[in-house]
């Protein structure tokens, strides 16, 4: 088999399990929901099992990567000793948090104006309510609200959809121990996660991209499969925890296209790495190796925002159990055993150099 044949396969074979393992949540989700009270309770465990595993993917796997890579292309040759790679962490981190308050702040705007705008219907009504009756006869309240009542779609709701939507802030508030919230209090923590859950997909995709750069910038076909696998072994598992997070807020044609556009960044870098290498381009190695190092070490900060702020700040203080807890430990476990597992493709790296050595001996 040609070494480019090798690269192409390794595309397909990337997308096609990062795909069914992002949407296998949808098919998990439904039996879940199927157990009735306890699936809140399920979900919450695989959300932390998933925090779990995307925090061990942080600290023993993308940082230390990209540690190397900085460490390697950019401080040795200069012989600096500043922490590069941890800065990049610590700006990607600020960054997301920057840019989530900012879309979070002009959404909360919108939002404002909207509901200004749908107030406008109920002054009218009031008004040409009082405009029929008789100069100095007082406004019948009973009239005006029943009149209200015909413009829901104009952004009213009766007086029986406001108790229940007081049960259930009072509900929510108790249920966190905290005091009563809003209903706009609550619409904007629901937005606020399901943005966090796409800067997620989002981190992740830059990750992904040169995961698959790092397949086809192989030179032998062996190299090829060794990285391949070194990459399946640990991305299948995080596809299926970022399903999980994204099939919790969002409906199952937006989980399937985020799984598709997701699945498409490990063959993007392979393509781009199939263009430098099998093109014979006139590419400095070490400059990709360079700028994927600080890429990596960017989205490595926003991976940490998403993660610690968002899936387990959510489900290990506001709602914390000893499940959770353990669900998390597990899920950061399997990531520090594949952390253990020797990398085939730094091996081969390794025999390929220790062969020239030995002949001339």
């Amino acid at each position: 088999m040609e070494r480019w044949e090798a690269k192409v396969i390794a595309l397909f074979g990337m997308f096609l399990i990062i795909f069914l393992c992002m949407i296998l949540p949808i098919k998990v989700s439904r039996i879940i929901t199927a157990t009735g009270d306890k699936s809140s309770r399920i979900l919450g465990i695989l959300r932390c099992f998933a925090g779990g595993v995307f925090l061990g993917t942080i600290l023993l796997h993308m940082i230390p990567e990209t540690h190397d890579q900085i460490q390697e292309y950019l401080l040795d040759p200069r012989d600096w000793t500043f922490p590069f790679a941890e800065l990049c962490v610590v700006g990607g981190f600020f960054f997301i948090c920057i840019f989530e308050r900012t879309v979070l702040t002009i959404d909360s705007k919108k939002r404002k104006q909207k509901k200004e705008q749908n107030a406008l219907p109920t002054n009218a009504v009031l008004a040409a309510t009082h405009a029929d009756q008789p100069e100095g006869t007082p406004c019948p309240l009973n009239e005006v609200m029943d009149d209200a009542e015909g413009y829901t779609n104009h952004g009213f709701t009766s007086s029986h959809n406001h108790k229940q939507l007081s049960d259930e802030v009072k509900k929510e508030a108790t249920s966190n121990g905290t005091s009563a919230q809003t209903k706009e209090e609550l619409e904007e923590q629901a937005e606020t996660t399901k943005t966090r859950s796409i800067v997620l997909v989002l981190a992740l995709s830059f990750e992904c991209i040169f995961d698959g750069l790092s397949v086809s910038l192989q030179l032998e076909e062996r190299g090829v499969w060794n990285m391949f696998l070194a990459i399946i072994s640990h991305e299948f598992i995080i596809a299926f925890c970022l399903g999980i997070e994204i099939v919790k807020y969002y409906s199952t044609t937006k989980v399937i296209l985020s799984a598709f556009a997701y699945a498409m960044m490990p063959p993007v870098g392979c393509v781009i790495g199939l263009i430098i290498t099998e093109a014979h381009l006139d590419v400095d190695l070490d400059t990709v190796e360079l700028t994927s190092g600080l890429l990596i070490a960017i989205a490595a900060g926003i991976f940490l925002y998403c993660t610690f702020i968002g899936m387990l700040g959510e489900e290990l203080i506001q709602d914390c159990t000893w499940e959770k807890i353990f669900a998390t430990l597990v899920g950061c476990g399997i990531m520090c055993g594949m952390a253990a597992i020797p990398d085939p493709a730094a091996s081969l790296h390794d025999m390929t150099t220790a062969l020239p050595m030995t002949s001339v001996s």
